[in-house]
């Protein structure tokens, strides 16, 4: 066995663990738990998009599609994003991938070769490091403004970029804050992309949860081809399951997707396509529908915490909510770790999306609302241990 183990990837074992994934691996094991670790929503998929599945099955959609999709598939993705963004995009420009998480490793796979640096932000959803030490490239953080609800500060932004930089990933809305970046943050962004000649990956998935105001894709303001977009139909139609996705981005990027496509995943499965592109053309109902169920949540939510003197990250956007739990004296995995096991609540450490967070867990809104706020009463409790 040790001879197996000494001939293992030493770059993979590096790979640092998710700290959500391991909350939910030991929670499983706590019965009653009440669970608000995992960002995945607790609505089904719409009907249509199931009878669009079923219907692909019937008509024969069980084969290999091309690398990069099924035409009218990719059609249908470049005219939703020309709809609801004012874009002039054009086919040739996306790529089906399998979830945003697999259109984000492309990205990264396109633009970083081993030892070359990519910005990714401190707080952010702890996969964007996992990549990228996969490939052997090196995940600089950027710390977002803490005094600030965590919006870009671009004196720090700045201070990261070495001579061995060549991207930066941007999530708005961001997962654990929900923060919402607005426009003039963004087109100040692209600028300073622009000015250090660094390529920008833009996590769009959470693109159509936004509570307030609207949101602002990075690649509306992308003049010279170096934003790649990546889309994901998991949270918007709640489909997490059917791991379908798409990127956009300049055609000889999306070229360059189709050959590291081959090599990992050879395409997207086509019946999870097809009832993709049901999702664009249908009825737009069920994603307002959920937008909404979830601003509700988040309002009671925050107003339970107010109530019992609580400090939080106000999201305006995503589905979920960071406590800050900095009184208990407790930081790191083990303060989820210790919730769950004193109150059967658990939630995502906030270690793992960062060192700015560790004092907090994130609560995912993605839960029925009587739940959710029972839930929620117990981190309150916790919060203040000693009070009458």
């Amino acid at each position: 066995m040790k001879k197996t183990m000494d001939s293992l990837s030493q770059v993979r074992q590096a790979m640092p663990a998710s700290g959500i994934r391991q909350l939910k691996t030991e929670s499983a094991e706590v019965s009653d738990a009440i669970h608000l670790e995992i960002g995945e929503p607790n609505f089904d998929t719409a009907r249509h998009i199931r009878d669009a599945a079923i219907r692909a099955i019937d008509e024969g959609y069980t084969h290999y599609t091309p690398g990069l999709g099924l035409p009218e598939v990719r059609e249908a993705c470049s005219d939703s994003v020309n709809r609801r963004f004012g874009w002039a995009s054009d086919s040739s420009q996306i790529a089906m991938t399998v979830g945003a998480t697999n259109g984000i490793g492309n990205a990264f796979l396109a633009v970083a070769d081993p030892g070359q640096e990519v910005l990714i932000p401190d707080p952010g959803f702890p996969n964007y490091e996992q990549m990228l030490a996969a490939q052997n490239s090196r995940p600089v953080r950027y710390k977002l403004d803490s005094a600030k609800d965590f919006h870009l500060d671009f004196t720090e932004l700045d201070s990261r970029v070495s001579l061995r930089t060549v991207a930066i990933l941007v999530n708005s809305p961001g997962s654990p804050s929900g923060t919402v970046l607005d426009s003039e943050e963004l087109a100040r962004l692209y600028d300073f992309a622009r000015r250090h000649d660094l390529m920008i990956i833009s996590d769009e998935v959470y693109d159509e949860l936004v509570f307030e105001g609207e949101h602002h894709p990075l690649g509306s303001f992308d003049e010279d081809g170096r934003v790649i977009s990546a889309y994901s139909f998991s949270k918007t139609y709640a489909m997490t399951g059917w791991r379908i996705g798409f990127t956009v981005a300049a055609p000889q990027i999306t070229e360059l997707f189709a050959k590291i496509m081959q090599t990992n995943v050879s395409c997207a499965s086509a019946i999870s396509q097809k009832a993709a592109e049901a999702a664009f053309t249908g009825p737009q109902q069920v994603v307002s529908d959920m937008r909404q169920a979830y601003a509700d949540r988040r309002d009671a939510v925050c107003a339970l915490l107010d109530q019992h003197n609580v400090p939080y990250i106000y999201p305006h956007g995503a589905f979920y909510v960071l406590v800050d739990l900095q009184a208990t004296g407790l930081d790191g995995t083990n303060l989820a770790r210790t919730l769950l096991e004193s109150t059967k609540v658990a939630t995502a450490p906030g270690a793992t999306f960062g060192e700015q967070t560790s004092s907090m867990v994130r609560v995912s809104l993605a839960k029925d609302k009587d739940t959710l706020l029972k839930g929620v009463e117990r981190i309150a409790d916790f919060a203040h241990p000693h009070d009458e």
